[in-house]
């Protein structure tokens, strides 16, 4: 009877150290801090070259308006 018992007990701990741990959540969250480092990174860009992108932007304007 105890044997059983044993042998039982020895499968289910083989079988949860061979199992393969879910790793679908994983990839997400991945993809998800990839994707605010780029978003933080555009946004920090942007408001770096905001002036002088505004600067270009009037050139254009004004060349544009005197047409």
């Amino acid at each position: 009877m105890w044997m059983a018992t044993l042998r039982l007990f020895v499968r289910r701990i083989a079988s949860r150290s061979l199992r393969v741990p879910d790793e679908r959540g994983q990839g997400m969250l991945e993809y998800a801090v990839i994707g605010g480092i780029v978003i933080v990174g555009a946004i920090a860009t942007l408001a770096a070259l905001s002036g002088a992108l505004n600067q270009i932007f009037a050139k254009i304007a004004n060349t544009l308006s005197q047409y």
